[in-house]
């Protein structure tokens, strides 16, 4: 028996690298168009290193860019903790002076204790009217009397 003349789907062939290829050389233009048997999802391309390092590095310093900014939120939320804490008691001490402040300005805590030293009411208040003319300072006192030996006429 002879040949059939019935075509059927040739395997990829590899060359020396053992990289496949598609098709045969040998197969005739109408063999190629014959997709009975053939695999028709596109092959991954080889990606050679020349490509692939660049995008390690790249890869390899976004991962510790990554790792860097999480170690300074993870500082940052430390802190801020350090910082509520110190706020909450500095709000205490607050609360606390406040009431010391009131305790001590008492009206009849003061009595007591000026009684307990020895105060007393004045018997005598003397009342100064208010006047129109502000209080003389001791530099308004001076520049009046350089003004006054000006004006004096000498005998």
């Amino acid at each position: 028996m002879g040949k059939s003349r019935i075509q059927s789907a040739k395997r990829p062939v590899r060359n020396a690298r053992g990289v496949q290829k598609r098709f045969s050389r040998s197969e005739s233009p109408s063999a190629r168009l014959g997709l009975i048997g053939r695999d028709l999802a596109e092959r991954a391309p080889r990606i050679s290193a020349r490509r692939l390092l660049p995008v390690l590095v790249a890869s390899l310093a976004v991962a510790l860019g990554l790792a860097a900014l999480r170690l300074e939120v993870l500082r940052l939320r430390y802190a801020l903790g350090d910082a509520a804490m110190a706020e909450q008691r500095l709000v205490e001490e607050e609360r606390d002076l406040m009431a010391q402040h009131r305790r001590l300005r008492d009206p009849v805590r003061l009595a007591r204790e000026a009684q307990s030293l020895g105060f007393v009411r004045p018997e005598t208040l003397i009342v100064l009217p208010k006047s129109a003319a502000p209080p003389a300072t001791p530099t308004a006192l001076a520049a009046a009397s350089f003004v006054d030996l000006g004006r004096r006429k000498q005998p």
